[in-house]
């Protein structure tokens, strides 16, 4: 939302956050369209619900629980810039992408 910050999309349809240890995944707390960190599971076979994500060929991330999708909001939480789950359009606010390091 402004910045660059480092997050990688997996394999295992996760978003996780990976500049410290033990490793952050985004979730989706039930009732809620507020994207929240939680600690990543370490099995990988056992991915909460609420953690997973599809990104799809025209860049919106899905959150396969709610069926929304990722949007980048300007005044979401207190006035300040959060994402949050909406309802998939064909806004730019839910295009994303991820770039392979090197």
């Amino acid at each position: 939302m402004g910045q660059n910050q480092f997050f990688e999309y997996t394999s295992h349809n996760e978003i996780r956050y990976n500049t410290r240890h033990p490793e952050a995944c985004a979730a989706i707390d039930p009732g809620t369209n507020y994207l929240r960190m939680y600690l990543c599971e370490n099995n990988i076979q056992n991915v909460p619900e609420n953690q997973k994500f599809v990104l799809q060929e025209d860049g919106h991330l899905l959150h396969m629980q709610t069926q929304k999708c990722l949007q980048a909001e300007g005044n979401a939480y207190n006035g300040s810039p959060a994402p949050l789950l909406r309802p998939c359009t064909n806004s730019e606010y839910q295009k994303w992408f991820f770039q392979e390091r090197s």
